[in-house]
């Protein structure tokens, strides 16, 4: 039997394509100047006339020909004795006018595919690689050989390159794997497995713990995920708390799965999971910096800023508070240590209002509301025309003095009537008619209208009652209580940062006037007045070009253990960032973890307790799940577990409750029939991994990959020593090292790699019987710090 290096390399070529290529050039020269999507070498052409004609093509392309034919051809080469001998003696004028008539220039891109197939092919030939199991010209099976041909024209030049691959890898791994390793598809005897478990059940830890089904939506290619939590808890907030949702605030205990609340860049974020905790959990109240206040379990995660505004970090409330206590305190030479990201701006839908809101804010600051004589005009006081005018415009109103020398307003609908627009018609609050200043407030409508409704309001109040100072300080004055915290919401409803100054003065009559600083990036100055005496001030304060305000944090100024517990749940909401809103706009995490991810993108359907159906993913992704500690039947049962939503405890037991084991029997044929496969790790090195990642790619287009959790084996230490000539690391290095590693092989497959890595504190503390839920799962994989990174 020959040998591949017996093949002769000019058989790997197909001169009708040839000929054909160079028809289509000369009827669309241009088309060699598209380098981005079709790059001709010369060494794409096997026959020294071909190579002569495309080099003739490709000058007088590059000297700005743009019409070409054979004759212009046949004049170029003329002027080079040799190569025109070569063109000649080939017939070549004939050829390529023959080529030109018949090439057809649809099909330019076939032709081009073609030949570069071929050179592609003779490239891996020369580098001594077998590539008969693609294109073998020595076939002498007509059958076959047609098969072959069809074969090759099906294939793109990357799927070529993607078999190839494949090959090398598989012998690769042949040699460096080893009993450490194993895999297969995660629906593989899945079946057989529960009948295994109903005649010999498996015996584990009892279940103690909180729920936690959370998924991760937005897992992102070319992305590294690194995080980590403790086991046994949820991420849980008072079911008391109220949440902002399009629709106003509701409590927690009313957002449902499918409801919608906001994320953290204030878009509208749909709630995929809902997670009550099955116990009562210890109350932490924490403070912010601006005087927010937020409630929640030991184990809330946080995502927030260092001291030196590096990359994000994720802890729990319990960590914070631990962490705070060993610093000496929340506060540090440079600043707080834990910033919360400030929200973005909240995209409340647009409203219908009786009055604009800058009217309506406007006449909250300055507009008087009261009955006078019997009198319920009204009025508006301004030392000047131009608010009055503002609102005018904006309502179609007329307005008149009251007296040329005072400084009180009054609207008619009609000019030259005597019917004054009156309070209660203008104003259509009740509890606004005849209020003193001390009683006025925003009503809930108003401060949950649209971005722009907001803002506006929130000109109406500061053209009026508000102020800029030289330094571009940003404030509001009020001696209403309720006035005062509706301004606070309206701020932090636009991702502003409101802080409270109380001015105890008798001259107030309540004896307090409120001066709300409102803190805003350096050009919303400009957005939040229209008034052209403030606006002026805040230009020329802007055009100063001095230092911007970092206005996108919020710390953490104290924990306090409340001393009791309450019923919390936890949510999972389906953003990038799997961050929630919650209180006053305080951004909070929300719950994940990665068997749940993996699972839920790879199976089309789970069952749905609350509709009691199975009820469909919408998507159905190849995934990749390496465990390193678990055995693959461990992984296995998880994931029944999670796709029937049957606690786990039943399957191993082989104990099931009515209609359970129906479940779970049709959990395992949707797992069969899913792209997701589990492979075993149990002393691996770096370039195992990567390699296992390389091969579930090219084999079975797998894009998201679970690494259970990253730890040192004795192979990564030898690996990386190797690597480093002997020079020691410490183990926090050589984590580093791997991780990298990890986010280089997402980065050069496009995958998205998520992961984890365990606690090194104190989770010896903990009580280890303690396991994660999982949509009735107990997961037994070691105790986790809370910390995420995002590469």
């Amino acid at each position: 039997m020959s040998s591949f290096k017996d093949i002769n390399i000019e058989e790997l070529y197909d001169n009708k394509a040839v000929l054909m290529l160079f028809g289509a050039l000369l009827n669309n020269p241009t088309t060699l100047l598209k380098h981005d999507r079709f790059k001709l070498e010369v060494s794409d052409f096997v026959a020294r006339h071909h190579r002569i004609v495309f080099s003739a093509i490709n000058n007088l392309v590059n000297s700005g020909v743009d019409r070409l034919d054979s004759i212009a051809i046949d004049s170029y080469l003329n002027k080079y004795p040799e190569q025109y001998e070569i063109f000649r003696s080939n017939r070549g004028l004939e050829a390529l006018e023959f080529a030109k008539n018949s090439a057809d220039g649809d099909n330019f891109v076939y032709y081009y595919n073609r030949v570069k197939k071929f050179s592609l092919l003779r490239a891996y030939l020369k580098s001594g690689v077998d590539i008969r199991f693609i294109y073998d010209p020595d076939e002498l099976n007509s059958d076959k050989k047609e098969k072959m041909q069809n074969g090759l024209d099906k294939m793109s030049i990357n799927e070529i390159i993607n078999l190839v691959d494949m090959k090398i890898v598989e012998v690769r791994q042949s040699f460096e794997m080893s009993a450490d390793s194993y895999g297969q598809r995660a629906g593989q005897n899945i079946v057989g497995l529960i009948d295994d478990l109903l005649e010999k059940p498996a015996i584990g830890l009892p279940l103690n713990g909180s729920y936690i089904n959370g998924i991760v939506r937005g897992a992102r290619l070319k992305k590294l995920y690194m995080r980590s939590a403790p086991t046994g808890v949820g991420k849980a907030i008072p079911n008391y708390t109220k949440i902002p949702t399009p629709e106003g605030f509701k409590r927690v205990d009313e957002v449902k799965i499918g409801s919608y609340i906001f994320g953290r860049n204030g878009k509208p974020t749909k709630v995929v999971g809902v997670h009550p905790q099955e116990s009562e959990k210890e109350i932490n109240k924490v403070t912010f910096a601006d005087g927010r206040v937020a409630e929640t379990c030991d184990e809330h995660l946080w995502e927030y800023f260092t001291d030196r505004r590096c990359a994000h970090k994720t802890k729990t409330t319990k960590q914070i508070l631990e962490e705070a206590k060993s610093l000496g305190g929340f506060k540090g030479t440079s600043g707080y240590t834990f910033k919360v990201p400030i929200n973005g701006a909240v995209e409340y839908n647009e409203k219908e209002y009786g009055l604009k809101p800058y009217t309506f804010g406007a006449l909250l600051g300055d507009g008087s509301f009261r009955y006078v004589s019997g009198r319920r005009d009204l009025t508006f006081s301004a030392a000047d025309e131009e608010i009055i005018s503002t609102m005018s415009k904006l309502e179609g109103w007329h307005y008149e003095k009251e007296k040329s020398e005072n400084y009180s307003w009054f609207f008619r609908k009609e000019k030259n009537t005597n019917n004054r627009i009156s309070v209660e018609e203008s104003i259509g609050y009740k509890d606004l008619w005849n209020a003193k200043s001390e009683d006025k407030f925003i009503p809930d409508d108003y401060l949950l209208g649209s971005i722009d409704q907001r803002m506006c309001l929130l000109q109406g109040l500061l053209d009026t009652d508000g102020s800029i100072d030289k330094k571009g300080r940003v404030a509001y004055h009020t001696i209403s209580v309720k006035l005062k915290d509706d301004v606070v919401s309206l701020a932090r409803s636009l991702g502003y940062i409101p802080t409270i100054i109380e001015d105890i003065r008798d001259k107030y009559s309540t004896g307090v006037c409120y001066k709300i600083n409102i803190q805003m990036p350096h050009e919303d100055k400009l957005k939040v007045f229209r008034f052209s005496r403030k606006l002026n001030i805040a230009n020329k304060y802007v055009l100063t070009l001095k230092r911007k305000e970092h206005k996108d944090y919020n710390p953490i100024v104290n924990i306090e253990k409340m001393g009791f517990s309450t019923e919390m749940t936890c949510f999972t909401v389906d953003n990038d960032e799997h961050l929630f809103l919650m209180n006053d706009y305080i951004v909070t995490h929300n719950t994940r973890f990665s068997a749940g991810d993996a699972i839920n993108l790879a199976v089309d359907k789970v069952w749905d307790s609350k509709k009691n159906d199975w009820v469909s993913n919408g998507i159905s992704m190849p995934s990749l799940f390496i465990t390193t500690e678990l055995e693959i039947q461990e992984i296995q049962t998880l994931f029944l577990a999670f796709v029937s939503n049957v606690n786990e405890a039943h399957i191993l037991d082989g104990e099931y409750d009515e209609g359970e084991k129906e479940r779970v029997i049709e959990a395992a044929h949707i797992i069969k029939g899913a792209p997701i496969w589990i492979e075993h790790l149990s002393n691996h090195n770096i370039q195992q991994v990567d390699n296992m990642v390389t091969r579930h790619k090219l084999k079975h287009d797998v894009h998201y990959v679970f690494f259970d959790y990253v730890h040192t084996t004795l192979k990564i230490l030898a690996e990386i020593a190797s690597a480093s000539r002997g020079v020691r690391l410490r183990e926090d290095n050589v984590l580093l090292m791997f991780v990298s590693r990890l986010k280089k092989i997402a980065n050069e497959l496009g995958v998205f790699i998520y992961t984890a890595t365990q606690v090194n504190g104190d989770w010896d503390k903990v009580d280890q019987a303690t396991q994660n839920l999982l949509r009735g799962v107990f997961t037994p994989l070691n105790f986790l710090s809370a910390y995420q990174v995002g590469f």
